[in-house]
């Protein structure tokens, strides 16, 4: 799209997507190192203009794509009555409307589509610009909504903030566990729940069909995109902190504007990135930044967990990964990681449970000092015995553990 134009161009000092730039894009980008930065999380939407039909229509990725290749044309078509109960849909002609420019918005709907249908897959494919089999073309998300607002009969795709902005009707889609799911914040972070164990180091990630009951199957990232060489110091060090600003404070803003906020564990991995942007070797991001760090664990014996931060906030989430992973992820509990490779116990800790660690976090340790932290990764059986002293069976839920003062281990 427009962002990854302007980046490749050095146009712009930075650019923003919904579809992470392809190999091919990354080679022609004039500034070197592509640095793709996740800020927030967006829902694409199918909307419609039917008239006297108030209630959220419900679709299903196949019939989605067939619409979308123009092989069902009729809004009363036997597989979009089967799936609306008791809705009069009328008689009328289909009016498919996409995008005529390329955009992160339709690598995202594409990308969808092709992981539902083969035919889609094979026929069309998926990017930020393809060869539509029919329909109406509109310049950006406003351009779509404007043409469905204008059109009676008609349906196209835009993100979650243009059809609520323009009072359109949206509809739920039916997700991989088989359930009907409406586009809201929630279902959107659900969608990203298990994004960590499919994520690359270059952060470039498909988050749509995903797996999760409450996930709706068609989200995406917004990612910022930033070369890692900074031509301009001062230029770049501004673009540092003000990328820092919107990984931390600026999180609060993104329910407001339609987005979702990024997974806590994902701050340490954007964090990453930014904390990488330099100037002939000048590190750019001013001195001191910093993200908070998690403190703490629990699992709430509900198929939820909740993590502490240093800042005082908490955050409650799918459980989607292994204690080893989750604390992998956290950033904060390195020398822990390396305690239980060391110790042998990271399969232990990866495997059934339910258990709950108290797991102590860098900082924690960094009070016993490095030479007493070597002597300890030396000694397997005693380094054994204080890390399984941290763990606890069964599920200690985070309402109960500010209550207690002592556990069994």
């Amino acid at each position: 799209g427009g962002g990854i134009k302007a980046h490749q161009d050095q146009t712009a000092d930075f650019g923003a997507t919904d579809g992470p730039m392809n190999d091919a894009q990354l080679k022609d980008a004039k500034g070197g190192a592509t640095l793709h930065i996740p800020m927030t999380l967006g829902a694409v939407v199918p909307t419609y203009n039917l008239p006297k039909i108030t209630q959220p229509l419900i679709f299903t990725g196949d019939v989605l794509a067939d619409i979308f290749l123009g092989k069902i044309e009729k809004w009363n078509d036997a597989r979009l009555k089967e799936l609306n109960p008791g809705v009069t849909l009328p008689n009328e002609d289909i009016i498919v409307v996409h995008r005529s420019d390329g955009s992160g918005t339709t690598f995202c709907w594409t990308d969808y589509l092709s992981s539902v249908s083969a035919e889609w897959k094979e026929k069309v494919g998926f990017a930020n610009s393809v060869n539509w089999p029919t329909g109406l073309g509109g310049q950006g998300n406003a351009g779509v909504a404007g043409e469905v607002k204008n059109n009676e009969y008609s349906i196209g795709y835009v993100e979650l903030a243009y059809a609520r902005q323009n009072k359109l009707g949206f509809g739920s889609v039916k997700n991989s566990s088989g359930n009907i799911i409406a586009p809201s914040l929630a279902s959107v972070t659900a969608a990203a729940a298990g994004a960590l164990k499919t994520m690359t180091d270059d952060l470039r990630v498909s988050i749509v069909n995903p797996a999760g009951a409450a996930a709706y199957p068609i989200a995406t990232f917004t990612w910022i995109l930033a070369y890692r060489q900074q031509r301009d110091a001062s230029k770049g060090r501004a673009l540092a902190d003000y990328l820092f600003w919107c990984i931390t404070e600026g999180q609060k803003f993104c329910a407001d504007l339609d987005y979702a906020p990024l997974p806590k564990a994902m701050l340490p991995l954007a964090f990453a990135k930014i904390e990488s942007m330099n100037s002939q070797g000048e590190a750019l991001l001013a001195s001191g930044s910093a993200l908070p760090r998690q403190t703490g664990l629990v699992n709430n014996g509900d198929g939820s967990e909740t993590a502490s931060y240093s800042d005082g906030t908490t955050d409650k989430r799918p459980v989607s990964m292994t204690i080893v992973d989750t604390a992998a992820a956290a950033g904060s509990f390195g020398t822990l990681l390396a305690a239980a490779q060391a110790a042998g116990l990271v399969d232990a800790l990866s495997g059934s449970g339910p258990i709950t660690v108290f797991a102590p976090t860098d900082s924690a340790f960094e009070k016993l000092g490095n030479d007493t932290i070597a002597a300890l990764l030396e000694d397997k059986e005693k380094l054994a015995s204080i890390l399984t002293y941290h763990v606890v069976k069964g599920s200690v839920l985070a309402k109960d553990v500010v209550k207690l003062s002592t556990a069994t281990t």
